[in-house]
């Protein structure tokens, strides 16, 4: 609710209004659900809650192709032709990771559930997480059959350096490895396959480098 409240706030600033000019209807005052009078709009949920009955992305009419659907817009790519998509966010907490249950649960919400929320096959699914488990949702989806596009930022970068320094330096991100390296490994580095479920370590990790 705070993400969706964000996004409305923004789409309401002068700023936002100066470059696209898209108002909100005048009754959306809810953080879970509001709508613009373009017809577009979010619908904001935790994990686990109610989102039967709404599907995300522009709805295509089957006799005609995106270029029809879209004739004012540029052709330069599909970039200009996005209509919605599902972001989920975090899915599932670090602690809740090492249980079994939760996990397939989880993952077995995004197959039976999410998946049919799109309202096309142009509609994009982005997921944003920490790894916490190497059978997380994105371990799940990344060993599956579907190929998904991924982007990883280890907060220790290959070259030795830190990504975001005024966050994190080299010489905390090295603290926090000798604090805990399975949670160094996983929600810091992006790094699952050398690691147990239980954090156990199956070979050592060359950082003599960093």
């Amino acid at each position: 609710l705070d993400n969706s409240e964000a996004i409305k706030e923004l789409v309401e600033s002068e700023e936002y209004q100066r470059l696209f000019d898209r108002q909100l209807k005048r009754d959306s005052k809810s953080k879970k659900k509001w709508y613009t009078q373009d017809k577009g709009g979010v619908y904001a949920t935790a994990t686990g809650g109610q989102i039967t009955g709404f599907g995300a992305g522009l709805v295509e009419d089957e006799d005609k192709d995106l270029d029809e659907m879209f004739p004012d817009e540029s052709q330069d790519g599909d970039l200009f032709k996005f209509g919605g998509a599902i972001v989920i966010d975090d899915p599932i907490k670090p602690e809740d990771s090492k249980s079994l249950t939760v996990r397939a649960k989880v993952n077995e919400r995004f197959d039976s559930t999410i998946r049919s929320r799109v309202n096309s096959r142009n509609t994009p699914i982005v997921i944003v997480m920490q790894r916490v488990h190497e059978e997380d949702l994105s371990g799940y989806l990344i060993d599956g059959v579907e190929d998904w596009d991924v982007l990883s930022l280890p907060a220790l970068k290959n070259d030795g350096t830190a990504l975001w320094s005024f966050k994190h330096t080299v010489e905390e991100l090295m603290l926090l490895k000798q604090i805990n390296p399975a949670v160094f490994f996983f929600q810091y580095q992006q790094e699952t396959k050398n690691i147990k479920t239980g954090g156990e370590f199956l070979e050592d990790f060359n950082t003599e480098q960093h």
